[in-house]
């Protein structure tokens, strides 16, 4: 049943980001994967859906959970084994990403969980279950967002 879990959202998520007919899996993972805050979020997906659809306890229970991946996995998702501390700042901010913890999903859920501090500009990305990032500029949706009130009214837009 874990394995049927996995292989549909492996599915889903490639999914969302567009199937040309030549991109192999690993291409479109790749895509599904450019930053480290699309990292994060895939990355908590594939923790819920081998946690009965729970969300990490704490920023030490996904370290472990990633750990304990394979390398082979960890490179689908353009993680470096050997460098897993990295993956938790962001590349736009050189801070560490903000978490939502224990968030308790469904398979079609779109949860926002991950969370720039500063970002780039006025804007600040938001990782979520299974959207792209959200560029967020207005710090009351940013904290909404951060507490959990979620409500989608449009599409997310992609990072810059």
């Amino acid at each position: 049943m874990r394995t049927v879990l996995l292989v549909l959202l492996l599915v889903f998520s490639s999914s969302m980001f567009g199937c040309g007919s030549t991109d192999s899996g690993m291409a479109l993972m790749q895509k599904a994967n450019k930053s480290n805050i699309q990292r994060l979020a895939n990355l908590y997906r594939l923790y819920q859906a081998t946690n009965d659809w729970r969300g990490p306890e704490s920023v030490e229970d996904m370290k472990e959970f990633i750990k304990g991946l394979s390398a082979n996995r960890l490179s689908m998702y353009g993680v470096d084994a050997d460098d897993i501390e990295s993956l938790f700042v962001s590349e736009r901010d050189g801070e560490e990403s903000k978490f939502r913890f224990r968030v308790k999903d469904a398979p079609m859920f779109q949860s926002p969980v991950v969370f720039e501090q500063i970002g780039k500009g006025v804007y600040r990305l938001v990782g979520f279950t299974s959207l792209p990032p959200k560029e967020v500029s207005d710090d009351s949706e940013y904290d909404d967002l951060l507490a959990g009130k979620f409500v989608s009214e449009k599409p997310p837009v992609q990072g810059r």
